[in-house]
């Protein structure tokens, strides 16, 4: 899972970087200073951007799928909250 992720931040810069040069290649070609390779730069970040959040949320569906089959009965996936129960210190006090 760690290499996923970490290939998902990689593929991001490769895009920008990917769309940047053959922009740069463009404006040399076409002799227009900067406008090609701005254009590059910004399809990149939408083309990189929207893949990159495409594999977070099925990476995020996976480690919930993931989480259900490794506790079933237990519902929903943690969301990093607490509920007030047996475990919070107001309910520890009155022992």
């Amino acid at each position: 899972m760690a290499w996923r992720l970490s290939g998902m931040g990689l593929e991001f810069v490769s895009a920008v970087a990917g769309m940047a040069v053959v922009g740069w290649l463009i404006d040399r070609w076409a002799a227009t200073t900067p406008r090609w390779t701005i254009v590059g730069v910004v399809l990149g970040l939408v083309g990189g951007g929207y893949n990159f959040m495409a594999q977070a949320v099925r990476a995020g569906r996976a480690a919930d799928r993931a989480y259900r089959q490794a506790h079933p009965g237990s519902g929903a996936a943690p969301t990093g909250r607490r509920s007030a129960g047996a475990d919070s210190p107001r309910e520890r006090d009155d022992e």
